[in-house]
């Protein structure tokens, strides 16, 4: 098969993908918009299994391909499963405590923090007191709370790590990273909308969002790749996601919080991860890029490398 048509082969599927994401997405945004919003029921997490179900579609029934090598369910490099989640532990720490230094009067102190601490639920009580609680809640937070809701994670990064960014890496090199994360930012236009991350403004909010996600997308990539797993990658990915809500539950003054300076998906956080997004984007390894088949009768047999 010519270039020419791997090309247009592998823009066919991207296209279906994106229909079924974004379709489904906005669609499930609409209902949940008629019911009250995010809070109505489950949106966010149903929403979360639509790009990994939208890639099982396309790549059972318009790619012909083997579902488990070919988007990244495989053990790949076990060392990554707790390197990676440990050194995005270690970069959002970095991200609140300069967000601290840059607006200190967004967060609590002590005293604050130790009734948000008392009010929490499902922390078992220790013999340390407050402080004890506190860093029972984080290990919880961080252990076991991505582990029991790693199927929901799984969900993005199945559909955007495993499946798309692939595929806009092989048309377009390393800029597909860019376009991979501007289009996972865009696809959280409507739950934006609604009140998600940027409730105070929803419009200028996709001015700090879009290039967070193209940030944080290039990272999550290159765990994916390197880790030769979307397990790794989902595991990041939870960990921030809950790591950020418990964090800003105890330590944040609601009234003094300026969502597009502060917090985990404010400008402090987004320059945070310029570095390392930058270094990712330098040396991502386009050779060891999970392969993508070639076209023709050989793709039903091939296995992702």
């Amino acid at each position: 098969m010519s270039d020419d048509t791997e090309r247009r082969t592998l823009r066919g599927e991207l296209t279906w993908y994106l229909v079924l994401t974004f379709g489904g997405t906005w669609a499930l945004a609409a209902l949940a918009a008629t019911r009250g919003g995010l809070s109505a029921f489950p949106v966010l997490p149903l929403a979360m299994l639509l790009p990994m179900t939208a890639a099982f579609i396309v790549q059972r029934f318009v790619v012909k391909q083997r579902l488990r090598a070919a988007l990244g369910f495989r053990v790949g490099q076990l060392r990554y499963w707790l390197v990676a989640p440990l050194a995005l532990l270690l970069l959002w720490a970095v991200a609140f405590a300069v967000s601290y230094l840059v607006h200190p009067v967004a967060y609590q102190a002590w005293p604050g923090i130790a009734a948000n601490v008392a009010r929490l639920k499902n922390v078992p009580s220790t013999p340390f007191g407050v402080r004890g609680t506190l860093a029972a809640a984080y290990l919880i937070t961080a252990i076991v709370a991505p582990l029991l809701n790693l199927p929901i994670f799984l969900g993005e990064e199945v559909g955007w790590r495993a499946f798309m960014t692939p595929r806009l890496v092989a048309l377009y090199g390393r800029p597909g990273l860019l376009l991979g994360g501007a289009i996972w930012g865009v696809w959280h236009t409507p739950f934006i909308f609604m009140g998600l991350n940027y409730p105070q403004h929803p419009a200028l909010g996709h001015l700090v969002w879009i290039p967070f996600c193209i940030a944080f997308g290039i990272i999550l990539q290159t765990v994916y790749v390197r880790g030769g797993s979307v397990v790794p990658a989902a595991l990041c990915h939870g960990i921030t996601n809950q790591i950020a809500a418990l964090t800003m539950g105890i330590v944040i003054v609601d009234s003094r919080f300026n969502d597009l300076v502060d917090g985990p998906a404010g400008v402090v956080a987004l320059v945070t991860l310029i570095v390392p997004a930058v270094y990712c984007y330098r040396t991502f390894p386009l050779g060891a890029q999970i392969a993508i088949p070639p076209v023709g009768r050989d793709r039903v047999q091939a296995v992702a490398c």
